[in-house]
């Protein structure tokens, strides 16, 4: 999550609720708690958030590692060899985007909407950008004219919000 969500800019969860508040719990709810408990937020805060988690949990963590191999035991994968040697763990997280350590290891998984049965469709790529030097003060009234709330807009800037 925190490739999309940081480095990717893309500063707004699509959250469950009902009549009694949030339906996603966990992890999750920890990590919506640290953002201000906001369906847009930060992504500077976000990425910190991410991190606290990762160093409470005493969790390694390991970027840009390339994979040669990886051992699987039972279905269950045990270890993994990188150029820099053989690492073993209890478990293993695949944060990427394309998702090759769970593949080689022999996950399930399907393809764009299969698992719908709907059609052979895939989602939709979000558009996200950044933009520099705008007057972020009179983006925000623009935005804000109907009185509508469009957070998503300049949320992530927030250093840059007149």
């Amino acid at each position: 999550m925190e490739g999309v969500l940081t480095r990717g800019w893309l500063a707004t969860l699509d959250l469950a609720e009902d009549r009694e508040g949030l339906l996603q719990g966990g992890l999750f709810r920890d990590f919506y708690r640290r953002i201000g408990k906001e369906a847009s937020f930060d992504v500077v805060q976000a990425e910190q958030a991410f991190w606290a988690m990762l160093r409470e949990a005493g969790v390694e963590v390991r970027l840009e590692v390339p994979l040669d191999r990886v051992g699987v035991e039972a279905g269950r994968l045990t270890l993994l060899e990188t150029p820099m040697g053989t690492v073993g763990a209890p478990y293993f997280v695949d944060a990427t985007d394309t998702a090759d350590l769970a593949f080689r290891a022999g996950a399930s998984f399907t393809q764009g909407r299969e698992d719908t049965g709907l059609d052979g469709r895939s989602m939709a790529a979000t558009l996200v950008f950044r933009m520099e030097g705008l007057p972020w003060g009179a983006v925000f009234l623009a935005l804000n004219y109907e009185g509508q709330d469009h957070r998503p807009a300049w949320k992530a800037f927030p250093g840059e919000v007149g």
